[in-house]
């Protein structure tokens, strides 16, 4: 059997597609890649995950809300190849469909000669699995309201009380809390 999550993690050519496995492990979402859940998957590539790296692969991490936010706007929890995005504009009468990813939000498809997903080119369609279907993407589809400098910035600092051991002793006699 054959899961997204092994497409992911084993494809090389002409794309590889493990940097989005990663961060999508890192906010929580293996059990989705693994399961039994139908789902289409649009993957940026690594070289376009890559971009977004400033200095080590850790960049993206220290912003894992964003991130989280970011991945789920690349899952959509039914499995759709690109034949069933082309029947279905034809069955509508348009050339544009939205699809409800992950997080609920709105997903615009572009379909024409070429299939965009919100801007983005599908550089290598219908990679199926037994749990559903990942395109390779040309690009990141990023979310409204969310820009990717976003990464870029420092994550929010957090605090912390660094105590002499004198002062330790005062908070914690015997190795037990006790608050003054």
């Amino acid at each position: 059997m054959v899961k997204v999550s092994d497409i992911l993690r084993e494809r090389v050519y002409p794309y590889s597609y493990q940097e989005i496995d990663s961060l999508a492990r890192a906010v929580g979402w293996e059990a989705l890649l693994e399961g039994d859940t139908q789902i289409t998957l649009f993957a940026p590539n690594d070289f376009v995950l890559n971009k977004l790296k400033t200095t080590n692969e850790f960049d993206m991490l220290r912003h894992i809300t964003l991130l989280n936010q970011l991945v789920q706007f690349h899952i959509v929890p039914v499995r759709l190849t690109v034949e069933d995005m082309r029947a279905e504009a034809r069955a509508e009468g348009t050339s544009t469909l939205q699809l409800q990813v992950e997080s609920g939000r709105l997903l615009t498809v572009e379909v024409g000669a070429q299939i965009l997903i919100g801007g983005v080119a599908i550089v290598e369609p219908d990679m199926l699995a037994d749990n559903g279907v990942v395109h390779g993407l040309d690009g990141i589809l990023v979310p409204p309201g969310m820009s990717l400098d976003e990464f870029e910035k420092p994550a929010e600092s957090q605090s912390a009380t660094i105590y002499s051991p004198d002062e330790f002793d005062r908070f914690w006699p015997n190795g037990t809390f006790q608050a003054e």
